[in-house]
Formats: C-alpha cells, sequence, structure tokens
C-alpha cells in the first residue's frame, strides 16, 4: 500500500478511500485521464481492483470525485484570508499562494490546472464549473471593475497562469528548487503586476 505522501492534501476519514483518491492523484497527475486506469490506481493504492467499484463506480466518476475535492480544497488553500482594498495586493497575495500551492503540491496542482483545464469532452460542463471556482478574478466580486477593467483581469489571470505553467515545468523538470520557483515566480508576478497596472485605466488598444 502506498504511503501518505506529503504532496496528497486529506479528502476523506475512510482510510481506504482516502489512499484510493491518493493513488488517483498521483495516477491523474501523471497520465492524464485518458493514460490513467483503474487497475493501475488500485496497484497504486495496493488495493484490489473490485474494492474501487465500491467507492466509485467508474473512472468517470472517480475522476469528477477527485476534481471536485481538489475544488473545494484549492479554493480554500488559496483564497481564505485573502482581504484587502487593493485589487492589485489581492492579486500578488493569490498568486502567492498559487505558487505556494504548486511548490508544496505539485501533483494536485498538475490535475487542477492541466487536467481540468483540459477536460475530455464528454464532461466539459463540469470542467468549465471547477475552473470557474479557482479563477482568480471572480474572487475579486467586491470590487466595482469597469468593462475594460474586468478584461484586464481576465488577461492579467492569463498571463499569470502562463508564468506559473513555466515555473512548474521547470521545477518538476528539476531545472529550478521549488525556493528557486517561488522566488523568481514572485519576482515575475510583481513584474507582471506592475506593468498592469499601468494599463488600469486606459483602452487596450492604446
Amino acid at each position: 500500500m502506498i504511503n501518505k505522501r506529503p504532496g496528497c492534501p486529506v479528502f476523506s476519514d475512510d482510510p481506504k478511500k482516502q489512499v484510493i483518491l491518493e493513488a488517483a492523484l498521483h495516477e491523474f497527475s501523471e497520465k492524464g485521464f485518458n493514460g490513467a486506469s483503474t487497475r493501475s490506481i488500485a496497484n497504486c493504492a495496493g488495493v484490489a481492483h473490485g474494492l474501487m467499484y465500491y467507492y466509485f463506480k467508474d473512472k468517470k466518476t472517480l475522476f469528477l470525485q477527485l476534481c471536485r475535492l481538489l475544488r473545494e480544497w484549492v479554493v480554500t488553500f488559496v483564497y481564505d484570508g485573502v482581504e484587502t482594498n487593493d485589487t492589485f495586493a489581492a492579486m500578488l497575495n493569490i498568486c502567492k499562494k498559487k505558487l505556494e500551492l504548486f511548490s508544496t503540491y505539485p501533483s494536485a496542482y498538475r490535475v487542477v490546472m492541466e487536467e481540468i483545464r483540459y477536460f475530455p469532452r464528454e464532461f466539459q460542463a463540469d470542467g468549465k464549473e471547477i475552473k470557474r471556482d479557482i479563477s482568480f478574478w471572480p474572487k475579486l466580486a467586491q470590487y466595482e471593475f469597469t468593462p475594460h477593467q474586468t478584461q484586464t483581469l481576465e488577461i492579467m489571470e492569463l498571463a499569470l497562469e502562463a508564468m506559473g505553467d513555466r515555473f512548474l515545468t521547470k521545477y518538476i523538470s528539476g531545472e529550478l528548487t521549488a525556493q528557486e520557483m517561488f522566488r523568481l515566480g514572485i519576482q515575475k508576478a510583481v513584474e507582471l503586476i506592475e506593468y498592469f497596472k499601468k494599463v488600469w485605466n486606459l483602452p487596450l488598444g492604446d
């Protein structure tokens, strides 16, 4: 049986279900939805293949339940405690938490940001719901934005996500340590946010 991994959140107080979800997180992060199999997940968890079906009807059910658990956990991890009247300070704080997330829990980050982003076609609706919940700018809905500012936030979010993906790839490949990834990621995030501050009240074509 696999041991509790530091990169796996606690999903269930049922030890058998927890170990299956841990194994599923590992398999989906490494192989994607299409590449993973319930038999491989059962082997990784050290449980009988038939036990998988006691908890989950099929691979799709397992994947969606894992994604929904991850969604709840990620939203709590990233957004709890982010309270500020400064939109850009809030964005930077959220970015710091996301960098902390994928340096501490890379498997969780990869499933959330890669598998959910490229959800299999047959459950695109679930992917849209999950991605909306983990998005940056809807969490800032307490502020009153002009249409231009809302569009700017969406573009800034895409830029910050792309930056995060690049640093995550370098971290996973061993090119950067977790500490280097976090330090350089924050440095780049500050540069991006400073740029968007300058265009905040300008038409996007200027």
